[in-house]
């Protein structure tokens, strides 16, 4: 909002029409205020999510970069600052009608890897692992609807990917991270119900857990700190839970 006030956006997701509808298709992705593009205060650096040199449309862009450093503006340095808050995990509260598929993955998992090994380069001696993690609540004859979803693959691969369950270890935490706008559990149901004709889905949440275990150092403070970093989630778009 801040930036908004501060006239810092600079593109936006909308319709055909010019109208910044905040539902899928429209904005694809659940940002915030259909934000699709801001810059900083002095406007001379921007930030954007979609990919301008895709399209003939996104000319305009590089043209005025081009234009902007042809005509000898000026580079000027600024000091950023930013007070990270600290962020406290609620302990999740499983849905008791619902179904839980946990899935884990045959093949190395490259995000679960580029994680910790950002952490490493921080200096926290942990291990790392990644589940995704789906709430299946149903209507009706629950097992049948279940059997009926798996069939479809829509869930998880089984060539790489197979259900699982929650880790239990020593010095482990696990923490559920889910997306304020569920766009692919909301795109999920969409083929299930219509592509797939599954009735009696009444709700499909996906979310992913992170699995943290501290090797070394005390285990409340390596966890609060890691939190802190942000590298698991993002406060402003996605909800995060501890699990055990």
């Amino acid at each position: 909002e801040k930036m908004i006030s501060n006239d810092q956006a600079v593109f936006r997701y909308c319709d055909d029409e010019g109208k910044t509808i905040d539902e899928f298709p429209t904005n694809p992705n659940g940002s915030m205020h259909n934000l699709a593009a801001v810059c900083n205060a002095q406007g001379n650096v921007m930030a954007m999510m979609p990919h301008p040199e895709r399209t003939e449309k996104g000319n305009t862009i590089f043209s005025s970069m081009k234009e902007f450093i042809e005509t000898g503006n000026p580079v000027t340095n600024h000091n950023l600052s930013f007070d990270r808050p600290h962020y406290e995990a609620a302990n999740y509260e499983a849905n008791g009608n619902a179904t839980e598929w946990v899935i884990d993955m045959i093949i190395t998992d490259n995000e679960a890897s580029s994680v910790k090994n950002a952490l490493d380069h921080l200096g926290y001696d942990i291990s790392i692992s990644r589940q995704t993690h789906w709430e299946i609540e149903t209507r009706g004859d629950g097992e049948s609807i279940l059997q009926k979803i798996d069939k479809t693959g829509e869930l998880y691969n089984s060539n790489k990917e197979f259900i699982s369950e929650t880790t239990a270890k020593d010095n482990t935490a696990s923490f559920l991270v889910r997306q304020k706008e569920d766009m692919i559990g909301r795109a999920k149901l969409e083929s299930l119900t219509e592509r797939f004709e599954i009735d009696g889905i009444a709700e499909l949440n996906r979310g992913v857990i992170w699995n943290v275990t501290v090797n070394g150092g005390n285990f409340k403070t390596v966890l609060n700190e890691i939190l802190d970093t942000h590298i698991l989630f993002n406060p402003l778009s996605h909800e995060c839970y501890r699990i055990n």
